[in-house]
């Protein structure tokens, strides 16, 4: 599918990864790998030290669940995103239900908060979803940009993951994915991103922005393009949990050149997979570390609504084979540990600032 030779895009970027790139949010922070020229990866070299959390270093996803008491989630949770997508039952569950009522979305303000680069949608835009067999009417009040992608199909990662973030009058979150890889063409979502003026440093604003919505509003009101949907967290701190995903399972295309242009303005900003009903943390089943009752992995979840979480997922490194397994899928239901629950105005605020 994707042509481009390799070290055409090393050269490319070159002059982004060189030593005179300075600031911390250019393309220094992330390297092309000839190899794998779709995949982005940490670069070597100190976290960005102006920020509570990062992605890099003593402040990097391993470590958010020790920054804060407000990020112990972000350890202990048992239902974290973003995760590696492999048993295909997950492409069964009920997909976010889509009312975009037009092609173009009129007076965004794009911001760029240091950790990527993010539309606001003025509120009443007329764009909602439905999220799974609910009728929660959730309304677009965000969308904003990871690369590489976060979520990943069979251990592979994607060039780029846009991430479209409803609420509820509630505050309840749903949010849709879609992941785009490098291609000779481009995309017309991005390419209007582009067009209206990427704010290139931490804190820059460009208002009043148009923004071309035809291709991700066709790839995702397509009833044959399947979602990969369950029940996760914010992928950045609190990591508060009860967030409900569907992400497309297609890729759109994106150019070099516009890859270079948001990764230019954003960090490496992609969280690591979470491993799925155990607790996200690098130490382990030790939460205690994080002033929190340590908990009993060995036994299934059981939400709220009494369905036990499927032993399929019980182990983030399962082999590709589980793809075509048809076992019951992870269904938290909304809701998560109490131990642990962080209030839905706090995961609200934090989703409109980033998910």
């Amino acid at each position: 599918m994707f042509s481009l030779a390799a070290s055409a895009i090393v050269a490319l970027l070159a002059t982004a990864a060189s030593p005179a790139a300075a600031h911390p949010n250019c393309l220094a922070d992330v390297i092309v790998r000839p190899e794998h020229a779709h995949v982005l990866s940490r670069r070597d070299g100190p976290a960005d030290v102006k920020s509570a959390w990062s992605y890099e270093g003593e402040t990097g996803d391993a470590f958010w669940g020790a920054l804060s008491p407000a990020y112990t989630t972000c350890a202990t949770g048992k239902h974290q995103s973003p995760i590696n997508f492999e048993d295909k039952a997950m492409t069964l569950n009920p997909a976010h239900r889509l009312s975009w009522p037009s092609d173009s979305l009129t007076n965004g303000t794009f911001i760029n908060n240091g950790h990527t680069v993010q539309v606001n949608v003025p509120a009443g835009s007329g764009f909602s979803l439905k999220a799974g067999t609910a009728n929660d009417v959730y309304e677009l009040a965000q969308f904003h940009l990871h690369a590489p992608s976060e979520h990943h199909r069979l251990e592979k990662s994607y060039a780029l993951e846009a991430h479209f973030v409803h609420l509820t009058p509630e505050k309840k979150i749903a949010v849709l994915g879609v992941w785009f890889d490098l291609a000779e063409t481009g995309s017309p979502f991005l390419d209007s991103l582009i067009a209206a003026g990427i704010p290139k440093e931490e804190g820059k604003t460009t208002p009043a922005i148009t923004v071309n919505l035809a291709s991700i509003r066709a790839a995702t009101s397509n009833s044959s393009s399947p979602f990969w949907s369950y029940d996760g967290s914010l992928t950045t701190p609190p990591c508060a949990e009860g967030v409900k995903w569907s992400v497309l399972d297609k890729t759109l295309p994106i150019s070099v050149a516009q890859l270079k242009a948001f990764t230019d303005a954003m960090p490496f900003n992609s969280r690591s997979t979470a491993a799925v009903n155990k607790p996200n943390s690098i130490f382990g089943d030790r939460p205690e570390l994080f002033g929190a009752a340590k908990q009993d992995t060995t036994k299934p979840y059981v939400p709220a609504s009494g369905v036990a979480s499927s032993p399929a997922y019980s182990s983030p490194s399962s082999s590709a084979a589980n793809y075509d397994q048809k076992e019951p899928i992870v269904s938290a239901a909304g809701s998560m540990s109490p131990a642990f629950k962080i209030s839905t105005a706090v995961a609200a605020a934090a989703a409109m600032f980033w998910l």
